[in-house]
C-alpha cells in the first residue's frame, strides 16, 4: 500500500472566523429538524440491531395559548399641552411685488414675550417670505416657496431664547411681521402668523 497523501488544512479565512459568531437563523429550524431525524434513524437502527421492540410514544398535545389581555393604561392625572400654543393668529393677503411687503403683522403687548408657533404662506406664484421683528430685524431666513403649494413652518418654544438682542418682547408698538416678495411674477399671496404671549 502506498502512503496516503496528507491533506493540509487550509488557513482560516476572514469568513471562517466570522462564521463562528453568525448563524443562518433562517435555516436553524430546518437544520434542527434534519439533525433530529438523523438521530432518530440511528436510534431505530440500533434498537433493531439489538432486537429491542419499538416503543410507541403518544404525541404530546400542547394546550392552546390563552391570550393575555393588555394591561389597562391609567389616565394621566394631568393634561399635556404642546408649547407654544397658537392662540394668537394674524392673517391677511397681498399682491406681491419685487420688494418685501408685509402680508400680516402682530404687535405684542408691552412686556410680553411673543412665542412664534408657526408661519403659513401660500401663493399662486413662487415667492420669498421672511419674518421680521421691529421693522428690519430678521427672525427667520428667507424662504423660497413654490407657487400653488402651502408652506408651514413650526417653531420650538424657546425659539431665539438664547439671543437676548432678538427676543421678541413687546413694547406696545414694535411689530412682528411676515413679509413676502415675488421671485419672477406678482400674484396674490396669503400669510398667517401664529403664536402666544407669555
Amino acid at each position: 500500500m502506498g502512503e496516503e497523501e496528507k491533506k493540509e488544512i487550509p488557513a482560516a479565512t476572514i469568513l471562517d472566523v466570522l462564521s463562528r459568531y453568525f448563524t443562518r437563523r433562517d435555516l436553524i429550524w430546518e437544520y434542527l429538524a434534519k439533525t433530529d431525524a438523523e438521530i432518530l434513524a440511528w436510534l431505530k437502527a440500533i434498537a433493531q440491531a439489538w432486537g429491542v421492540s419499538p416503543v410507541v410514544v403518544p404525541p404530546i398535545v400542547v394546550p392552546p395559548a390563552v391570550p393575555t389581555p393588555a394591561p389597562a393604561v391609567p389616565a394621566a392625572p394631568f393634561s399635556v399641552i404642546a408649547q407654544p400654543e397658537g392662540r394668537i393668529v394674524a392673517q391677511d393677503s397681498i399682491t406681491t411685488t419685487d420688494t418685501f411687503a408685509t402680508i400680516c403683522s402682530y404687535t405684542p403687548k408691552d412686556g410680553k414675550r411673543f412665542h412664534l408657533t408657526k408661519i403659513v404662506v401660500s401663493c399662486e406664484e413662487d415667492v420669498i417670505a421672511q419674518v421680521f421683528w421691529k421693522g428690519e430685524q430678521e427672525i427667520t431666513i428667507p424662504y423660497v416657496i413654490m407657487g400653488k403649494l402651502p408652506f408651514t413652518d413650526w417653531f420650538p418654544f424657546n425659539y431665539w431664547e438664547e439671543d437676548a438682542v432678538k427676543k421678541i418682547i413687546g413694547d406696545g408698538t414694535s411689530k412682528i411681521e411676515l413679509k413676502a416678495k415675488y421671485v419672477s411674477t406678482g400674484a396674490t399671496c396669503y400669510g398667517q402668523l401664529v403664536g402666544e404671549e407669555v
